[in-house]
């Protein structure tokens, strides 16, 4: 979800324990699953989204983007779909696009749909409807790319619901190291740097999809911090280090189809970071342990499934023109992107926003 700050930017994804409710079932009867992939990479340059000082469409390709569904289907017939992308983010008008067609298509309500992006600031802009002052060629290639990405997500989620074949879950965890806090504190505030003695969440959950048989079919892990490696001077396109760990994973396991799910990740970064051989390093350490969580002993996964989405109206600090003003003066370019926009909304009459709709979704 995009709003006016990348701050009040919230998304929570909680993957909860599933409680056992046949017993004497064994987990290869208790679930079915189903599978896709589709290549996201623009064919063409694209603004990237992440950073606000970049002044120029992407320049080439370091690695291709994809999108990813996991649909799944208890013994009970519930169904709960998962869709990755390797994309900054969904935005709502994007996002509630693809859920409606997808229940128009195959009944699926929206609460049992999760899209969780990776949050790679390498990928291409999708927030047209709040697009930054970006040239009209650049505006109309970015609506082109939109209408493309909203059409292969349909298209990916509905193979994966049309897929369904028995499948066993299990699930396990494991460390990285490169989660770093980024709330340094400075004698000129707060700002967006390295505090090494900060909270960081270094966990990495795994939920394996194997076939009855045992055979790996997926694997669904995540990272607690920014796919931020690449920094606002890089104009490649890629899924930086999140997108190195899939095909890593994918790479040592053909046929498998892996999957990243962002953690709650908003006050850390990768450390260390700036160029694309460290994202490689960081995607390298992340696949590693992955693989090595699939060598050991996991826990069974049974069901029911049930799902949840509910939107929260936090409320939003209230300021005023003369304090947007004071935040401008020098302001980084992340904190640009939200005092430009307000003093624009402010010089047109417009009030800020006072809340920000907040979706909380429950597994």
């Amino acid at each position: 979800m995009f709003s006016l700050a990348k701050t009040y930017r919230i998304a929570i994804l909680l993957l909860a324990s599933l409680a056992v409710s046949a017993a004497g079932l064994t987990a290869q009867t208790l679930w079915k699953a189903g599978l896709a992939a589709v290549k996201i990479t623009p064919d063409k340059p694209i603004r990237q989204a992440g950073y606000g000082s970049r002044d120029k469409p992407s320049e080439g390709v370091d690695a291709d983007l994809f999108a990813k569904a996991l649909a799944l289907e208890d013994s009970d017939g519930n169904r709960a779909l998962l869709i990755s992308a390797d994309l900054l983010g969904f935005t709502h008008e994007i996002a509630e696009a693809i859920c409606a067609r997808l229940k128009s298509s195959h009944g699926i309500a929206r609460k049992d749909i999760l899209l969780n992006s990776s949050h790679t600031h390498a990928g291409p802009y999708v927030a047209i409807s709040r697009a930054a002052p970006f040239p009209e060629a650049d505006k109309a290639r970015i609506r082109e790319y939109v209408v493309e990405l909203r059409n292969k997500v349909v298209e990916v989620a509905q193979r994966a619901l049309g897929n369904l074949e028995p499948a066993r879950l299990s699930w396990g965890g494991g460390v990285v190291n490169f989660v770093m806090n980024r709330r340094e504190f400075t004698d000129r505030g707060v700002i967006l740097g390295v505090n090494p003695r900060g909270l960081a969440d270094r966990n990495v959950p795994v939920l394996r999809v194997d076939t009855p048989a045992g055979k790996l079919r997926a694997v669904v892990f995540g990272a607690a911090t920014h796919c931020t490696t690449l920094t606002g001077e890089n104009y490649r396109i890629s899924g930086d280090y999140a997108g190195f760990a899939q095909a890593l994973i994918e790479g040592s396991h053909p046929g498998v189809q892996a999957m990243f799910v962002t953690g709650c990740a908003g006050n850390s970064n990768p450390y260390p970071r700036g160029t694309l051989e460290l994202a490689k390093r960081h995607g390298s350490e992340l696949g590693t342990e992955v693989a090595r969580v699939l060598g050991t002993e996991l826990k069974p996964v049974r069901g029911p499934i049930r799902t949840e989405l509910q939107r929260v109206n936090l409320p939003l600090q209230k300021l005023t023109r003369p304090q947007v003003e004071e935040m401008a003066k020098g302001a980084a370019s992340y904190r640009s992107f939200f005092t430009d926009r307000a003093l624009a909304m402010l010089d047109r009459g417009a009030a800020l926003p006072e809340t920000y709709e907040a979706p909380f979704a429950v597994w």
